[in-house]
């Protein structure tokens, strides 16, 4: 696993079509007649719609790199405590690297306590907008004129990707945060094995 690669960034690949539209504007002049015609506005909506399902794929894969980089600090620390435990418990090791031992073993832990905490904060459920069906069924009924439904429904959309992106940005400072305590805990717990090497030298 690479701690360090790239992040996808949510908002780089919104496009001109989808984000582009005011809200303002969908609501108020945009019709068949007098804006976008009936062929933009299903094209924007299919933009906006694939937009969407990309930022839900982002933040699965965000939460899932994140996961995985608490697995491995967790995997590496129980490799190296079975390591630590078989010098302190050999009989040729003074009382003084016994008690090193124990401290470079207690912030090695500490450290992964922090990775953890840091993967439960990265976690926390955020509100994620979406077009409520009934909203829909209103539109239809209060529509007094053409594709007054689709340009409702682009103007929902566009607010609904903006939010997904910024939804995304904030999982990917945590997913930052997140890879920062692993290198971390790994760098303690690799000078704990260093230690524990020396010591059954």
């Amino acid at each position: 696993m690479e701690l360090a690669s790239r992040h996808d960034d949510p908002g780089e690949r919104l496009t001109t079509v989808a984000m582009g539209m005011q809200t303002t504007r969908a609501a108020s002049g945009m019709t068949s007649q007098g804006g976008a015609s009936g062929r933009d506005l299903e094209q924007a909506i299919s933009t906006l719609r694939a937009r969407i399902d990309e930022e839900f794929r982002i933040a699965e894969r965000l939460d899932t790199k994140g996961r995985q980089a608490f697995a491995l600090a967790a995997a590496f620390f129980a490799v190296v405590q079975t390591v630590a435990f078989g010098s302190f418990a050999a009989s040729g090791v003074h009382p003084g690297e016994r008690v090193l031992l124990g401290i470079a073993a207690v912030i090695a832990g500490l450290s992964l306590v922090v990775v953890a905490h840091r993967l439960t904060h990265g976690e926390e459920l955020q509100e994620e907008e979406d077009v409520a069906p009934e909203a829909i069924v209103e539109w239809c009924n209060e529509a007094d004129e053409p594709e007054y439904v689709s340009v409702r429904l682009v103007a929902e959309l566009s607010g609904v990707a903006r939010s997904r992106t910024d939804n995304n940005k904030t999982r990917a400072r945590k997913y930052d945060a997140i890879a920062d305590a692993t290198r971390l805990a790994l760098i303690l717990a690799g000078v704990q094995l260093v230690l524990a090497i020396i010591v059954r030298v």
